[in-house]
């Protein structure tokens, strides 16, 4: 069985699955935070790649 996945919220998790469904970034947190500006999205998508958690699920799966 894997390791333990890390604790993320529902929209984290949202986010890390887009990202890995082949999504970009920007793509990934337009769907998965529901924002309409891209400039916003990409902001939320560098932040959120450069959390630690997200890090360790996206490589875990």
């Amino acid at each position: 069985m894997a390791d333990k996945l890390p604790k993320l919220t529902p929209k984290q998790q949202e986010f890390a699955n887009g990202i890995l469904e082949g999504k970009s970034g920007t793509q990934a947190a337009v769907d998965a935070y529901n924002v309409k500006n891209r400039k916003t999205a990409s902001v939320i998508a560098a932040e959120n790649l450069a959390k630690p958690s997200i890090e360790e699920y996206l490589q875990t799966l």
